[in-house]
């Protein structure tokens, strides 16, 4: 299945741009729109559940309280064993994840399954007419994986032999100065501060290089000013695209 993902360094503003272009119709968010409700509504209707018509009929806000508080790692953690059926040398990603990362490892293993799971949720609820967008995807834990280790011995090429690759990648990027501010600002700053957004950054750059010679389209935007202006290059972008805007 083709999608497209955010990528970038931390503090770049990828998730906020995200946001904003996903509420044009035919571009899906995945679990950061509506993929849970759906989710939950198709299970129901396969297994012939009455639950199915009591949620619908519950008001949006409970059914996103309900979403967040009960259902989102149920799903994820539900739909990880068939994401594995479909892409077994994952675990060989897992394996490697949990030998090479000097710091943080439970947390690259944790959000890595967290990715698969999304993944594997959102594509079961896709509608044909709609292209998945991921936030955080598998570029995105790729750099997870090598900003957290010491050496340069994990293979991109084998890491995306293992998961489904993007066909497109949007690559939000910002000064590092910029970036740190902004991590100031919501109060998540990075450990390492500047030395290791640099690397951050450095990291990135590789990775989009990578990506690029395998293929892969690579929409770069400079995300220093207002939202919306960078959501306005992207949509541009993208509606010169046979598979959009028709």
């Amino acid at each position: 299945m083709n999608h497209i993902e955010f990528f970038g360094p931390p503090g770049s503003g990828k998730s906020s741009v995200h946001k904003e272009l996903i509420k044009e119709g035919r571009l899906f968010g995945g679990i950061q729109e509506n993929a849970l409700t759906r989710f939950f509504l198709k299970k129901a209707k396969e297994k012939k559940l009455p639950s199915g018509h009591v949620y619908k009929k519950m008001p949006k806000r409970l059914q996103r309280f309900l979403n967040n508080k009960f259902f989102k790692h149920r799903f994820i953690n539900a739909s990880f064993p068939e994401f594995i059926t479909e892409n077994p040398k994952f675990l060989s990603v897992l394996d490697s994840a949990l030998k090479i990362t000097s710091f943080e490892t439970k947390k690259v293993i944790r959000i890595l399954i967290n990715t698969a799971g999304r993944y594997q949720v959102s594509k079961h609820v896709k509608r044909e007419c709609e292209e998945l967008v991921m936030d955080e995807g598998f570029s995105q834990r790729l750099l997870s994986i090598l900003w957290r280790t010491e050496d340069d011995k994990f293979s991109e090429t084998e890491y995306f032999s293992a998961v489904p690759k993007p066909n497109r990648v949007i690559y939000v990027n910002a000064p590092v100065n910029l970036c740190i501010q902004r991590q100031e600002n919501r109060k998540r700053v990075i450990s390492g501060g500047r030395t290791k957004q640099k690397e951050a950054h450095e990291i990135c750059s590789s990775i989009v290089e990578f990506l690029e010679s395998k293929g892969v389209e690579i929409i770069k935007i400079e995300n220093t000013g207002d939202v919306r202006c960078a959501t306005k290059r992207i949509k541009q972008h993208l509606k010169g695209e046979n598979s959009y805007g028709k």
